[in-house]
């Protein structure tokens, strides 16, 4: 899978659990730059992203992304395995 369809299958996932038809991530943005994106979604969003991609992430993994692209390189990482 290509860095631009896992941005995109992102997109459609977090955009999904929390309800933004016009959601557009970056691997610059964090979840501050995204409505709604609060410590309470962050949980519904990771499970959610674990399940779309057949994955799933250590606890120190999710505590070590900083960002968008931080989270494409953990779940291609992943993809790989």
């Amino acid at each position: 899978m290509t860095e631009k369809e896992i941005l995109a299958k992102l997109n459609e996932t977090v955009g999904d659990i929390l309800d933004l038809d016009e959601l557009a991530l970056s691997k610059e943005m964090t979840a501050k730059d995204v409505e709604g994106w609060d410590s309470v979604a962050t949980v519904q969003v990771m499970v959610a992203i674990e399940q779309a991609f057949g994955i799933r992430f250590r606890t120190g993994e999710m505590a070590a992304m900083q960002n968008i692209g931080d989270l494409v390189e953990r779940i291609t990482g992943h993809l790989e395995k």
